[in-house]
């Protein structure tokens, strides 16, 4: 009677992250044959959970044993993004980026630094923005969205112009639009980006007005003011 193979099998990596390889190796017999599909001494796998995988060896006068090794794997963290505004000016000074989770990731992208969005630094066109965060298993994942940075053709800048103010902004369901009282509004109109209508503010003889914006989408707008005078002013406002 013939022994049966010392057989053993052994991985390159005891413990991956969802996505990561190990190495499984056999020794002891002459061929192998794994519960994965391989025929080698050596296979490579990539499990989504933790696996048992089994190997079967046979020796040179056709006795056969098994062995088996265990992969553990630890999932990829659950990442999203999404920014408060898909669009922004070009001219527009930096912006905070938030809307990533889970908090205490990263951001990278053209034009990023740190948390910060610079469209003056990338130019015209979509830019990808990347959130990536880092699991306490060591494993990594990330999400990607974009925004477009616009050249506003056609907007007349508020310019530091304290005669009109906008709060909140960033706005979620409410704005109010206030101006100096010496000033006689004679209309007020919200567009966006394009430079298309979304709305029309009735004026009445006070210095201030409050609209409902939740039922825009997120985006920059602009609040077109012109008064008795003729002279109209662009302030813009985020909604959230």
């Amino acid at each position: 009677m013939n022994p049966l193979p010392a057989l053993s099998a052994a991985k390159s990596i005891d413990t991956i992250c969802a996505v990561n390889s190990s190495t499984l190796t056999a020794t002891g017999a002459a061929s192998y044959v794994w519960s994965s599909g391989g025929n080698s001494a050596t296979e490579i796998v990539t499990p989504a959970t933790t696996t048992t995988y089994t190997v079967t060896g046979t020796d040179s006068l056709g006795c056969s044993a098994t062995a088996q090794t265990e992969v553990v794997v630890n999932a990829l963290p659950v990442v999203s993004v999404s920014l408060s505004v898909n669009s922004i000016c070009v001219d527009d000074g930096p912006f905070a980026l938030t809307g990533g989770g889970p908090s205490g990731g990263t951001w990278s992208g053209n034009g990023v630094t740190g948390s910060t969005f610079n469209a003056g630094a990338t130019g015209l066109g979509t830019q990808q923005i990347t959130y990536t965060f880092t699991n306490a298993a060591g494993c990594t994942d990330s999400a990607t969205t974009s925004i477009d940075v616009t050249a506003c053709t056609g907007i007349v800048e508020n310019n530091g112009n304290s005669s009109i103010s906008l709060f909140p902004n960033p706005a979620t369901e409410q704005l109010k639009i206030t101006w100096n009282s010496a000033i006689a509004m004679k209309s007020i109109v919200i567009t966006d980006v394009t430079g298309r209508e979304v709305m029309t503010v009735a004026v009445n003889a006070s210095n201030s007005a409050t609209i409902s914006v939740n039922e825009l989408p997120a985006g920059m707008y602009s609040v077109n003011t012109t008064d008795a005078n003729g002279v109209n002013t662009v302030t813009r406002f985020i909604k959230n």
